[in-house]
């Protein structure tokens, strides 16, 4: 027999009876505390999981927005450069040929051209420009009244665009003394 504190005996089955009684009830209370703790480690868990999502999120989002402010500083970079290119190649364009009438679409011409066809253009409005000065007072030398004279270097009016050619001349296609000018001159230049 069994005796506990109260100084009772028990029988071996009423003491057996005790401890599977007490051992049943700790181990419900165990069951409940570690069901308890897995659901909280699994909140615990799938809120990480969650954090980690966000986190991540957040991430992709720093960075497309990094690369969209990036983008944008570069476009706005670019939008500057052409505006001062625009600026500066007019501005030559306009010294060099005062006389010329810069419409919209031939400046975005200009802006386009390649730096080599764009100095070469330069050049070539210089050299027309020099045909026909503009007056230090500020009046075109191809204002005043004409006179019978050319201006020195110019073409006289006597070619195929102003008179016509004779029959089978191949400068008398349309364009063609212009053409021709424009070509000599280039050769000119080449050789």
């Amino acid at each position: 027999m069994a005796e506990n504190d109260g100084g009772r005996n028990f029988t071996e089955g009423e003491a057996y009876a005790l401890v599977e009684s007490a051992v049943t009830r700790e181990t419900a209370e165990a069951k409940a505390q570690v069901q308890t703790l897995t659901e909280r480690l699994t909140a615990a868990e799938t809120e990480r999981d969650a954090a980690i999502v966000r986190a991540t999120a957040a991430e992709a989002d720093a960075a497309k927005a990094k690369t969209d402010h990036d983008e944008f500083v570069a476009e706005q970079e670019r939008v500057t450069a052409m505006e001062a290119k625009r600026t500066e190649r007019l501005d030559a364009v306009k010294a060099a040929a005062p006389k010329l009438e810069v419409s919209t679409e031939r400046a975005d011409r200009i802006v386009a051209m390649s730096d080599e066809a764009y100095a070469e253009m330069l050049e070539t409005l210089r050299e027309t420009a020099a045909l026909n000065p503009v007056d230090p007072a500020g009046d075109k030398a191809g204002d005043k009244k004409p006179t019978d004279q050319p201006a020195p270097g110019a073409l006289p009016r006597e070619s195929a665009a102003f008179q016509g050619a004779p029959a089978g001349d191949a400068s008398a296609t349309k364009g063609g003394s212009v053409l021709a000018y424009i070509g000599t001159r280039r050769a000119l230049r080449a050789s």
